[in-house]
Parts: C-alpha cells; structure tokens; sequence
C-alpha cells in the first residue's frame, strides 16, 4: 500500500464520528470496535494533532504501545502509510475488527500486533524488536498503554535509544492522574451529600491498599530537566493536554540507557516534592 498523499485531507470529522478512505471511526471511551467502526478513544482534536504530526513522516517505521481496540492502529496506517508498524498489547485476545483489516488490507507483513505482552518486560520487547526490525531506526514510538510511571519509564528506556535522531517519542494522557484528583475534589465539593460520603470510602479505601503510585507527570517534570543538560541526548520536549513529546538528539545511546542519568538531581529537590 503506497502512501497516498491526499489522504490526510480526506479525513472528515463530524462529531463523535470520522471517516477516513472509507474507514468508519467512533471516539468513544470504553467503546468497542467492530465490523461497522472502530472505536477509538481519541477526540476529533487529538486525532488532528495526529494528522499534523504524521504529515512530516513518509513511510516511517512505528512502535505502538497499547492497542485498545485497534482504532489508533487503523488510524496511524491510513495517515502515515508505515513501511512497519509494530503494536504491544497486555491483554492476549486479539481484537477481531483488526484481523480483519490487517487481512482485507493485505497489511500482515506491516501491520504486526503482539498481544499479551507487557510494556515493561524489557526482554520480551527488545527480543520483538530484534526479530521485526533489526537495527532499523525507529521513526515514532507512541505509548498509549498503562499510563502508570514504572511501566512507562521502562519502554522508554527499552525503545528511545532505538529512535532515530530526530525521531519521535509520545507518552499519552500523562496528566491523567491530575486530571482524576481534580474531578474528586469537584465531586467532593458538590452539594450531593450521598454522593460525598461515597466518594469518601472510596477514597478511603483505595488507600488502604498501599501507597499511592507515582503520577506519571513525574517522568514530564524528569524529561524537561533532561533537556536543559547540554549532553544532546533529547533535542526537544514539548506538551499538550494529550501528550508528551520527546524528540531524540544526536548522541549515541546503548542498552544501559536509564531515564535517571539524564539529568541532575544534586539537593534532592525532586525527591523531595515526590517524597511531600
């Protein structure tokens, strides 16, 4: 399938639904996809910072991370054209309506899915990787998987020293955490006194299970620290309300590569608002 250089403008969007060369897309969250649409959980705004994005790519080489129900893999394929676009997903059931547009498409040397595999198991990615791309460079990776900071410090670490200098690194949704706490606050604020009191012991409750994980927004606060050190490790940093954008620099990187090295922390201050 060669790109086709008009398919950026054909994309129409009307609402919670979009079309792309025929593809039918509903953004939905904890929607499903199937034979009539895929779901994907991106609004019309998101999926034009996306068009935007790819319009600089010919034929690149994609990572994905977290394939839901296939809809951004669709979406990435239809606008970018990827000579290879390589998906992790944890779940292990494949999603039908994908199959079958890999299939229809004639897409399965190209479009390749690894389901039941874990973001964070560097073994098993780097092993994929050296079996599906070798020591080509990566063009655009895109984490869109668990949003949790461990899990998504590690592929970082795994694929960025993989991408090509120049080449891109998103995280999505990397202020998700702030995002929840300041609907609870609103909620806990609200005149429902019922709806309160449950809030609460849910509250209440989740922190009976342990410590509160790490905001993801905590590896944003690390990466813009990273590019202000002159080492030409990351070129750029950049953020919306859908993503982080981290462009790859030109100096060499190998398998010890550790989000940690890339900046200095000598008073501990960012251990210290961690830690409060």
């Amino acid at each position: 399938m060669l790109r086709d250089p008009e398919a950026i403008e054909r994309v129409s969007i009307r609402g919670a639904r979009f079309e792309i060369d025929g593809v039918q897309f509903l953004s939905s969250l904890g929607g499903r996809s199937n034979s009539d649409h895929f779901a994907i959980c991106k609004s019309p705004n998101h999926v034009d910072r996306y068009r935007e994005l790819l319009e600089g790519l010919s034929n690149p080489t994609i990572i994905e991370l977290g394939i839901a129900q296939g809809g951004s893999l669709v979406l990435l394929t239809l606008l970018a054209a990827p000579s290879k676009l390589l998906a992790f997903e944890l779940s292990n059931e494949p999603i039908a309506a994908l199959s079958a547009f890999i299939e229809e498409r004639g897409l399965t040397d190209r479009l390749i899915p690894h389901y039941g595999v874990d973001q964070a198991d560097r073994a098993r990615i780097s092993s994929i990787l050296d079996a599906e791309i070798g020591s080509t460079p990566i063009d655009l990776v895109i984490d869109d998987a668990s949003h949790l900071y461990g899990p998504t410090v590690t592929s970082f670490e795994v694929l960025f020293p993989r991408v090509r200098p120049g080449g891109i690194y998103l995280i999505e949704d990397w202020s998700t955490d702030h995002f929840v706490a300041t609907a609870i606050r609103i909620a806990l604020e609200g005149p429902d006194a019922a709806a309160r009191e449950e809030m609460r012991r849910n509250l209440e409750r989740e922190r009976s299970k342990g410590p509160v994980s790490v905001p993801l927004s905590r590896l944003a606060v690390e990466l813009m620290l990273a590019v202000t050190l002159p080492n030409d490790t990351i070129a750029e940093v950049s953020f919306n309300d859908n993503w982080i954008l981290v462009r790859r620099g030109p100096r060499a990187l190998d398998a010890d590569f550790r989000v940690a090295d890339l900046y200095d922390d000598d008073f501990g201050f960012l251990s210290a608002a961690t830690e409060a």
